[in-house]
């Protein structure tokens, strides 16, 4: 929460000629009907001159800057001892709805007694309050991303992206005929015939079939 164009303290309690004066303000998680409607609370504080017994003190705030606005009835607390009981101090509360969104709220307040009102907006700039949402976690980054690609996935058609799964590999059977190289009895030559048909030891003699050649004799 971040108070913008906001006096000091000092300021905004003594030197201020209001007889209605902004104390603080604060951010709260509620009760828990509050966390059931997913809502927090903005709780403030402020003074008012007693001027009379019976008073009202009101806010008033919006969210659209003043397109709409709503009111809401400050709560009398206590009078201000160290005012001599010349001031009494109200509370109010304003409820938020949470958001992932920045929201910023102004808001003014308003007293009425003996048939008068008296504001304090803040010199005419109102009290400007900024509401930023805390870093959202990895995971939820993740779903609200998903969430945005099924919006986008009825207006285009994303089925060849990256987000497709990649295509299954090609189904290798699990046994294999073992290759055996085609032998041809006709034309391969055993040893023997080889050295039959090939080596000559001598015109004189006959093929000697053997597997070891013979000595040549002269």
């Amino acid at each position: 929460m971040t108070q913008i164009n906001w006096p000091n303290k000092t300021r905004l309690l003594l030197y201020n000629d209001n007889k209605i004066r902004m104390e603080q303000i604060q951010l709260t998680d509620g009760d828990y009907q509050d966390i059931e409607k997913n809502q927090f609370m903005m709780e403030g504080r402020c003074r008012a001159l007693n001027i009379s017994y019976q008073k009202t003190v009101s806010v008033r705030y919006t969210f659209d800057l003043w397109s709409t606005y709503h009111e809401t009835v400050s709560v009398f607390k206590e009078s201000i001892a160290s005012t001599s009981n010349t001031w009494d101090r109200f509370t109010f509360t304003i409820p938020i709805q949470a958001s992932n969104q920045v929201q910023t709220i102004y808001f003014a307040l308003r007293y009425t007694v003996d048939g008068q009102e008296y504001w304090d907006n803040n010199n005419g700039l109102n009290y400007q309050i900024i509401i930023t949402p805390p870093p959202l976690p990895l995971h939820e980054k993740e779903k609200e991303q998903q969430q945005k690609i099924k919006k986008l996935s009825k207006r285009y058609d994303f089925s060849h992206s990256y987000y497709s799964p990649p295509p299954s590999p090609p189904i290798t059977p699990t046994e294999l005929p073992l290759y055996t190289p085609f032998q041809d009895n006709k034309t391969e030559l055993s040893y023997t015939d080889f050295v039959n048909k090939y080596c000559f030891y001598n015109s004189h003699s006959s093929l000697i079939y053997s597997t070891s050649p013979s000595a040549v004799f002269t």
